[in-house]
């Protein structure tokens, strides 16, 4: 400031404090502006603690946290709506922890528990087949070019000698 001595600093002070609550977004969008607005609005919080304008400045940091926290929670569900469970898992218990408080903490449990639930169903299905490859011979899954390579063995003039066979590509395993 160039005029500490002035009977305008103060006024001066949260003035620019309010212009970086101008400054934030709406909670979709990046929400640098948001956190720099409840700096500025803190700093002039403990600056002047006896100000006129106190109550004002706290309403504002209230109002910008309460985005913060929302778009946390946001963030956080999103990663349950793409399906991204363990990141979901993880995302939704660091916001549980962050904001102990938050209105949105039924959400965030239903989320997690969703998460949690939808993970444990569909790993269920990766675990039956290691422990069906567990059980083949050769110790893994067959893929498409297990098949392959035989039907173009077979249409290949290599196999003319070959007539009436069954051949079992199934690595070993028999039902």
């Amino acid at each position: 400031m160039c005029f500490p001595l002035s009977d305008k600093v103060e006024d001066a002070n949260y003035l620019s404090a309010f212009s970086y609550y101008k400054l934030a977004r709406v909670h979709s969008l990046d929400q640098k502006e948001t956190s720099d607005a409840v700096d500025k609005l803190q700093e002039f919080i403990n600056r002047y603690p006896n100000s006129e304008r106190m109550s004002s400045a706290n309403d504002l940091v209230q109002e910008l946290r309460i985005k913060l926290e929302f778009k946390a929670f946001e963030i956080a569900k999103q990663y349950n709506t793409i399906r991204d469970y363990k990141s979901a898992i993880i995302v939704l218990d660091d916001f549980i922890s962050d904001y102990p408080g938050t209105p949105y903490r039924e959400d965030a449990l239903y989320y997690l528990l969703d998460s949690s639930y939808e993970l444990a169903i569909n790993s269920i299905d990766s675990k039956k087949l290691e422990e069906m490859a567990k059980k083949i011979p050769v110790g893994r899954i067959g893929d498409v070019t297990d098949i392959s390579n035989i039907v173009s063995f077979l249409a290949s003039d290599e196999s003319s000698y070959i007539t009436g066979q069954v051949l079992h590509v199934n690595g070993g395993l028999t039902l």
